[in-house]
């Protein structure tokens, strides 16, 4: 009965993902440089909760929380060339859309657009998923006291050890 109800919410949100996918692609290639984004790159939405799943315990491991202005991308910029040095691999990106159109499939820490904009995801969180599952970073930036910021937090094996400046 469980396997019935989870195939039926997935074809749920495949539907709804269908009047998704142009704004979440037009979001995703303002996260991602180098390389466009299209339709092809997007995992199903079967792979993107098998993956979830699998990933679920990597937010049990280390983790690292820091809050910096928004506009300071200096240190975003500096904080992810930090931990691409120390573990870079192809990534998973997810946003709110992932869950009605599937997560993207991006080459490397590289290809990520660091200078994004404020409004470039429309619901302000944002995350990297390593594909070996070992590490995760969520970039959550909102407004607070009129003033923009991003919150940075790491989990995982290796990333949470890099301390941003």
């Amino acid at each position: 009965m469980m396997k019935r109800e989870a195939t039926s919410d997935i074809k749920r949100r495949k539907i709804k993902g269908k009047g998704f996918l142009n704004e979440y692609l037009k979001e995703l290639n303002r996260l991602v440089i180098t390389t466009p984004i299209h339709a092809g790159n997007l995992l199903s939405l079967e792979e993107t909760e098998m993956i979830k799943e699998k990933a679920s315990g990597v937010r049990a491991l280390e983790s690292y929380k820091k809050t910096i202005p928004f506009e300071d991308k200096e240190k975003l910029r500096k904080y992810l060339n930090d931990l691409q040095s120390i573990r870079d691999n192809e990534f998973y990106l997810f946003t709110e859309y992932s869950n009605y159109c599937g997560a993207a499939s991006v080459p490397g820490l590289n290809y990520f657009n660091w200078q994004f904009e404020f409004t470039a995801e429309h619901a302000g969180i944002i995350s990297i998923l390593l594909k070996d599952l070992s590490n995760e970073l969520i970039l959550d930036f909102y407004e607070s006291n009129n003033m923009k910021l991003l919150e940075i937090e790491a989990f995982g094996s290796s990333w949470p050890n890099v301390l941003i400046d």
